[in-house]
């Protein structure tokens, strides 16, 4: 029930309640003062009667050793008596009296009283014999008793309220008495009882005071009622990024929270911008590692048709090689082969145009490769570009989650988590720009191979031209023929050893082609862990109201 109470109402209530702690203390202490001055009085007439009954058993014992008559005693005793005034403004108001139990004055200020009967005779203004009720009370009280009674001050004619003490003495059958006025005691009261009014008020109104300037000095530093920041606070973390605090003083808490939240928005809008725009260039990069992957498999299908060609053309090197060799065995009818001779170098020039043409198309397959190979390094920098801006979007938020305290702490693990996956996406990133490297490498020898190739491929194109011209002129020259014949198949070993090199050349492209193609698939699963990493950050972000 308090905590839906404004605090203002709440510090009402302590005031309430401290005034009627102060108001209680304030009766107890006026009911403890009249109790004590009533005491105070009781004790004052308590002593001066003991006193006047010591002076009387002090005469009674010099009756009681004989060196006093009783009347002598009785004399001192009441001259005793009348000397002791007390009490009063002027000190001499009280005195101390005595009467016998029959009611017979004995010692009294009054002259008239003494040696009178006046037990019926003493009344109050309320018509109470005093002297009987007195008496009474001594005898029924052997250690003295208080009797109240009404009479009126000497010079005045109003009753007022004067408290007896009555004790009995036996010896002479006496009951000795006094008594003291008691509406001065009023009076007293009165004062005290105002001036302890009067300091509660003061307090109170001090308390007051202080308690209002506390409540306003704490709603001015807190910038509303606290159930207003709480409000504020749950419908933030809520996810309620665009609630408002209207008028909050400048510097107060609610204020302090407002500019928490604008700028926990602010961040969270940028975050959602940023989010999006790695979305779309993870789906280009994805789409781009697809083109690759689609080229490098074509590239691989044509490298390994390729490698089938340079195959066969190795087999007709061999048999170029073998018939070479036919003819140098049967060199004595070089002039009747010389036309299957002319037949066969043309066969192999053909062949030989084809191997430069093959390894020339290769070349430029390679450069492509070497090409293709570099935009995709290109790509992983943009991969690791992105990375390293959500990662430090993820620092940020971090921080804003930090100043948050308990509030944001939930958002710190989600930036923590963002940021782990940067790093992830960062690393795979670097690792597929190191096989790139790696491929750019092995390509560039292949080309720098291929580009080795080709001169001597044309080289044997060269040689089969020579060896065509040779053979037209093997009738004339049929001397020179075996000798001719020897370089021919000389020739032909060494293509068969090119062609060989150039299989496992084109083997290795192959292998290096492969070896992209399973570098563009890693990039292609990288790029699809992105992807999801900014869904699952956008999720998380579509979570705060933002707008």
């Amino acid at each position: 029930m308090l905590i839906k109470m404004k605090l203002r109402t709440r510090m009402l209530i302590l005031i309430a309640l401290i005034i009627l702690g102060l108001s209680l203390l304030t009766l107890t202490s006026i009911l403890s003062t009249q109790r004590d001055l009533t005491q105070g009085r009781k004790d004052v007439i308590t002593a001066v009667l003991e006193s006047a009954y010591s002076i009387a058993e002090f005469y009674h014992s010099k009756e009681r050793d004989g060196s006093m008559s009783r009347e002598d005693a009785q004399q001192a005793t009441v001259a005793a008596f009348l000397a002791g005034r007390y009490g009063g403004l002027d000190g001499k108001t009280e005195y101390v009296y005595a009467w016998t139990m029959d009611g017979v004055g004995v010692a009294h200020v009054n002259p008239n009283f003494i040696g009178q009967n006046m037990m019926n005779q003493v009344r109050d203004v309320k018509g109470r014999y005093t002297l009987q009720d007195i008496s009474s009370a001594a005898r029924q009280s052997p250690k003295g008793a208080f009797v109240d009674s009404l009479f009126p001050r000497p010079g005045t004619t109003e009753a007022v309220e004067k408290l007896q003490f009555t004790k009995m003495f036996e010896p002479w059958d006496w009951f000795i008495g006094t008594g003291i006025y008691m509406d001065d005691l009023a009076a007293d009261m009165r004062k005290q009882i105002i001036a302890d009014i009067s300091t509660a008020l003061i307090i109170i109104t001090l308390i007051t005071a202080l308690a209002l300037l506390i409540a306003r000095s704490v709603l001015r530093q807190i910038g509303g009622e606290p159930a207003d920041a709480i409000r504020f606070m749950a419908s933030a973390a809520a996810g309620n990024l665009t609630i408002k605090i209207d008028q909050a003083p400048k510097h107060s808490v609610l204020d302090e929270l407002a500019k928490m939240v604008a700028s926990l928005r602010d961040t969270m809008n940028h975050i959602r911008d940023e989010s999006a725009r790695v979305n779309g260039n993870a789906n280009t990069i994805n789409q781009a590692t697809a083109n690759v992957a689609s080229a490098a498999y074509e590239q691989s299908e044509a490298i390994t048709s390729m490698a089938a060609a340079i195959e066969e053309m190795t087999v007709s090197i061999s048999h170029i090689s073998d018939s070479a060799r036919d003819t140098e065995d049967s060199s004595k009818s070089s002039a009747q082969l010389a036309e299957q001779g002319v037949q066969q170098v043309a066969l192999a020039n053909t062949e030989i145009h084809k191997i430069a043409k093959t390894v020339r198309e290769a070349s430029t397959k390679v450069e492509n490769l070497n090409n293709r190979a570099t935009q995709i390094s290109s790509i992983a920098g943009v991969i690791r570009d992105i990375a390293e801006q959500t990662n430090l979007l993820a620092l940020n938020a971090a921080i804003e989650a930090a100043r948050a305290g308990d509030q944001g702490r939930g958002f710190a693990v989600v930036a923590d988590e963002v940021r782990t996956l940067a790093g992830r996406t960062a690393n795979a990133t670097s690792d597929i720009e190191a096989m790139i490297a790696g491929v750019l490498t092995e390509t560039g020898q292949v080309v720098d191979t291929m580009k080795t190739a080709l001169p001597q491929v044309e080289s044997g194109v060269s040689a089969t031209e020579t060896a065509s011209q040779i053979l037209a002129h093997i009738k004339q020259e049929s001397h020179s023929t075996l000798k001719r014949i020897s370089e021919v198949a000389n020739a032909t070993r060494e293509q068969g050893l090119a062609s060989s090199s150039i299989a496992e050349k084109v083997d290795q492209i192959a292998a290096m082609v492969e070896s992209t193609s399973q570098a563009m698939r890693a990039t292609a699963e990288s790029v699809h862990e992105l992807n999801q990493v900014s869904s699952e950050l956008n999720t998380m972000v579509n979570r705060f109201q933002c707008h």
